[in-house]
C-alpha cells in the first residue's frame, strides 16, 4: 500500500458475504465502499483500489480508517441485518427472493431463444472442456448464463446487455448463489457487441469479481457468445452435430435449416474465444467439412457425377457457391475483415461463370433471373472490393517508403476512403433492398429443388457435354498466342477473363476429370494471378490520375488560377506512385510473356490436352 497496511483481524464469514453482496448494490456509493473494504482486506494497494472504484486515494484511505473504527456500521442501510445472510446471499429475511423462472417471467424473456442458447452453451462447455479447462460445476453456470443472457431484451435492444447485467447484480435469487450470479452478470454484459482487447478492463462487474473468478467469467462469456450466435436466426433449429479437434484447432460442426446463417454469426462471435485461447475455433456446416481417418478435415466438392444432367450439375454448383455467398454476407456487412467481401465477390463471380457454362440448360426466365441477380450482386460488391484492393496496395507501397514520406498519399487516401464509404452505402442499399431479397429467394428455391427450371429438350449428361465445354475454353485462351507480344492492356485484361473462365470450368467438372486437371488448374492460377496483378496496377494508375485531376480541379477552383501538379508538393507522392505503377506494368508484361512461353505453351498445354484426350 501507499501507506502501511496495518493488519486487520480477519473478516467474519457473515461480514465477508455481506460485503460481497453490497458490491452489487444499486447504490453506487455503497457498492464502492464495499469494494474498498474487500480490496484493502485482500492486501491491495490503496492506489490500485482507488483506480478501480474511481475515487481518490485520500477518499479510499478515509473509508478504510472508518471501517477500522466502525466496521459494518459504515453501511447505513437498516434493511441489511447481520442475520439476513443465507445461501451465500445477503438480503432482508422478510423479502422473498425470486427464482430464475420468476425473473424470466417478470422481464418477459423469450424463453424459446433462451432455452436454445442455454442448451447450446452447455453443449459447448461439455465439448470444449479439454480446451477451456473449467471445473465441472461451471457447466450449470454456463446453462444459466445462456438462459439469462437476454433478460433485458424485451425492454429494448439498445444497451440490453448492460441493463441485463444490472438486473442480475441487483436481484438476489433463490436458486442461484451470489458467486454464480456475479459471473453471469459479466457474461450478460459481454454477450453483445464486438469483442476487443481490453474490453473487460472497462466493465465494472468484471473488475468487481475476485481475481480467481475473472478468467472463468471470460471463458464462459466466450461460450455464451458462440451459443447466442448459433441461434441468430431465432429459429431454435440449429444443432451442434459434433465438436472435434484437428491440427488447426477446435471445429464446431452444426446442421439445421438455418445453420448457414447461424454458423456465420457464431463464427464472428467466436472473437472473444480467439482473444483468450491459443487454440483457434471455427464454426462450420455439416457437409462443409468432413472428418477423415487420421484426423483433420477436408472440404467436400459439389457432388457432380458423370451421369448428372447438365442442369442438375449446374444446380449443385449454384448451391455450392450460393451458400458461400450467404456465409460471407455477415462479414461483408460488418466490414472489419476485407476477406469476407473478397470471398463473397468470388462466390458471385463463380456463379456468373457457372451461368455461362450451364445457363443454356435452364429456361429463359431462369436464365434472366440468374443473370440479373448475379450481375447486380457482383456490381454492388465490386465497387467496394476494387477500392479495398487499391487501398491495400497503396498502403503496402507507402509502408516501404522512408519515414519522412509516409504521408505522400494522404490526399489520395482521403478521397478514396470517402468513395469507399459511398460505395458501401450503395452496397448496403442493394443488400437491404428488394432486388437482392428476390434474388436470394429465387436462388433458395432453385438450388434446393432438383429439376427446377430445367430446359429438358436441350439437356444432356455431363459426360457428353464436358469435352466440348473445356475445349471451347481452351481455344479462347490459346487464341492469344500469335497476338501476345505487344498486345494492349485491354486485351490482356480480356485474356485474364478467359483464363479465369477456363480455370473455373475445370474446377466445376473436377470430380469427373483425371488428375492432370489439378496441374492444369495450378498453371491457370499462375497465369490468372499474374494478369490480375497487371490489371490491378493498370486500374490503380487510372484511379490515381483521375484522383489527381479531381484534386487539381478543386484547388484551381478555390484559388481561381491555373495550377500545375509540380507546383503542389502534396501531389508529388501521387506522381511518384503513378510512375511506380507504370514500371510495375512494364515488368509484369514481360513476366506474362515469359510465363506464356515457359508454362502456358508447355506443361499447361500438355496437361489440358491429356484432360481432353481422356474424355
Amino acid at each position: 500500500m501507499s501507506g502501511e497496511n496495518t493488519a486487520l483481524e480477519p473478516l467474519l464469514a457473515d461480514e465477508q458475504r455481506l460485503l460481497e453482496y453490497l458490491t452489487t448494490s444499486s447504490s453506487a456509493p455503497i457498492a464502492r465502499r464495499a469494494q474498498i473494504v474487500l480490496g484493502w482486506q485482500a492486501g491491495e494497494d490503496e492506489s490500485v483500489i482507488a483506480e478501480r472504484v474511481g475515487l481518490t486515494v485520500r477518499t479510499v484511505r478515509r473509508w478504510i480508517q472508518a471501517f477500522k473504527q466502525d466496521r459494518m456500521d459504515i453501511f447505513p442501510d437498516p434493511g441489511l441485518a447481520d442475520g439476513a445472510i443465507e445461501s451465500g446471499e445477503a438480503a432482508p429475511e422478510e423479502v422473498e427472493r425470486p427464482s430464475v423462472a420468476d425473473i424470466c417471467r417478470l422481464y418477459a424473456v423469450d424463453m424459446a431463444h433462451a432455452h436454445q442458447v442455454a442448451e447450446l452453451a452447455a453443449r459447448l462447455f461439455e465439448g470444449m472442456v479439454e480446451t477451456h479447462g473449467l471445473p465441472g460445476h461451471y457447466a450449470t453456470t454456463a446453462y444459466y448464463a445462456g438462459l439469462l443472457h437476454n433478460i433485458a431484451y424485451a425492454g429494448g435492444r439498445a444497451r440490453h446487455h448492460t441493463r441485463g447485467r444490472d438486473i442480475l447484480l441487483d436481484t438476489p435469487l433463490s436458486d442461484l448463489g451470489y458467486d454464480d450470479r456475479a459471473v453471469i452478470a459479466v457474461t450478460t454484459a459481454f454477450h453483445r457487441k464486438k469483442w476487443y482487447e481490453g474490453r473487460q478492463k472497462l466493465e465494472h462487474s468484471y473488475r468487481a469479481l475476485p481475481k480467481n473468478q475473472r478468467l472463468a467469467a471470460l471463458k464462459l462469456s466466450a461460450l455464451v457468445r458462440i451459443a447466442d450466435g448459433l441461434d441468430y436466426s431465432q429459429s431454435q433449429s440449429t444443432r451442434i452435430v459434433t465438436i472435434g479437434r484437428d491440427c488447426n484447432g477446435v471445429v464446431i460442426v452444426v446442421d439445421g435449416p438455418f445453420a448457414l446463417y447461424d454458423s456465420a454469426r457464431a463464427d464472428l462471435k467466436a472473437d472473444c474465444w480467439r482473444s483468450i485461447f491459443d487454440v483457434p475455433v471455427s464454426v462450420t456446416l455439416l457437409g462443409e467439412v468432413v472428418l477423415h481417418e487420421g484426423g483433420g478435415y477436408k472440404r467436400p466438392s459439389p457432388g457432380i457425377t458423370p451421369d448428372d444432367l447438365m442442369s442438375e450439375a449446374g444446380r449443385k454448383l449454384f448451391r455450392f457457391h450460393f451458400e458461400r455467398l450467404l456465409q460471407n454476407e455477415p462479414g461483408t456487412r460488418k466490414g472489419v475483415d476485407p476477406e469476407a467481401l473478397h470471398d463473397m465477390r468470388v462466390a458471385s463471380r463463380r456463379m456468373g461463370a457457372a451461368l455461362r457454362v450451364f445457363g443454356g440448360y435452364y429456361t429463359k426466365d431462369a436464365r434472366r433471373a440468374l443473370k440479373r441477380g448475379i450481375s447486380n450482386t457482383r456490381r454492388a460488391l465490386g465497387r467496394v472490393r476494387d477500392l479495398d484492393v487499391f487501398l491495400e496496395n497503396a498502403q503496402s507501397y507507402v509502408s516501404q517508403l522512408p519515414d519522412d514520406q509516409k504521408n505522400v498519399l494522404d490526399s489520395v487516401f482521403e478521397v478514396c476512403n470517402k468513395r469507399r464509404e459511398k460505395a458501401r452505402k450503395k452496397m448496403f442499399a442493394y443488400l437491404d433492398g428488394e432486388d437482392y431479397s428476390n434474388f436470394v429467394d429465387f436462388m433458395e428455391t432453385l438450388v434446393t429443388s432438383p429439376g427446377a427450371a430445367s430446359q429438358k429438350k436441350r439437356n444432356k449428361p455431363v459426360n457428353e457435354a464436358v469435352s466440348k465445354t473445356i475445349s471451347k475454353g481452351c481455344k479462347k485462351v490459346y487464341a492469344y498466342t500469335e497476338h501476345l507480344p505487344g498486345v494492349s492492356l485491354a486485351s490482356l485484361h480480356k485474356l485474364r477473363i478467359e483464363t479465369k473462365r477456363l480455370r473455373y470450368t475445370l474446377e466445376f467438372f473436377r470430380e469427373v476429370l483425371i488428375e492432370e486437371a489439378d496441374e492444369a488448374i495450378a498453371g491457370l492460377v499462375q497465369l490468372q494471378d499474374l494478369l490480375g496483378e497487371l490489371h490491378d496496377a493498370d486500374v490503380a494508375q487510372d484511379l490515381l490520375r483521375k484522383t489527381m485531376a479531381g484534386i487539381l480541379k478543386k484547388t484551381r477552383k478555390e484559388q481561381k488560377r491555373a495550377i500545375d501538379p509540380v507546383d503542389m508538393p502534396s501531389l508529388a507522392g501521387v506522381v511518384a506512385y503513378i510512375e511506380d505503377r507504370e514500371s510495375v506494368i512494364l515488368r509484369l508484361q514481360e513476366d506474362v510473356l515469359d510465363l506464356w512461353q515457359t508454362v502456358v505453351l508447355g506443361d499447361l498445354k500438355e496437361n489440358l490436352q491429356r484432360v481432353l484426350d481422356s474424355l
